[in-house]
């Protein structure tokens, strides 16, 4: 009988040590995703952020970026690609597991791009392949677009405390 007790008690102490190994590890995984669903959420943020800038400029002192782009849906989604490949600068996490992106793009690439795009999709309109060369003007000299994104993780993934 105190035999049984004992191999009772081994095999307790054998499954609890897997169970908080196994807790451990989920919780890592946990905590990466946490990590990572921050982190896109941030830079996601942040390339909205540009978009809106990179829209609201002026191509001439008559129209904005965001008349051109409305033309027609092909000269969007070129655009909305184009915004996709913005360069990182920097990622940084904070305590509570959130985190910030902070994304850049130089006007001189911004205005290639529009003009590529004219050059491809356009089909006539307001705005005339030319009028990009104004655009260092009537922007007041801006050279690089840059904004920062926050992210949070899906708070059904926040790490809760685990119980041996």
């Amino acid at each position: 009988m105190i035999r049984a007790a004992k191999i009772a008690m081994c095999v307790a102490v054998v499954a609890l040590g897997t169970l908080s190994a196994r807790g451990d590890a989920i919780f890592e995984k946990r905590k990466a995703q946490n990590r990572l669903l921050a982190m896109r959420a941030a830079r996601t943020d942040a390339v909205r952020k540009l978009a809106e800038r990179i829209k609201g400029l002026k191509i001439t002192s008559q129209t904005t970026v965001q008349d051109f782009v409305t033309e027609s849906d092909t000269i969007r989604t070129a655009l909305n690609t184009h915004l996709m490949g913005m360069k990182e600068i920097s990622v940084k996490y904070l305590e509570d597991d959130s985190c910030e992106v902070v994304m850049q793009i130089k006007l001189s690439q911004v205005i290639a791009t529009l003009k590529n795009i004219h050059t491809t999709y356009s089909k006539g309109g307001k705005v005339k392949v030319d009028d990009f060369q104004q655009m260092t003007t009537t922007n007041n000299k801006i050279t690089l677009i840059t904004e920062t994104g926050s992210g949070v993780p899906r708070s059904e993934l926040i790490p809760e405390p685990l119980v041996p």
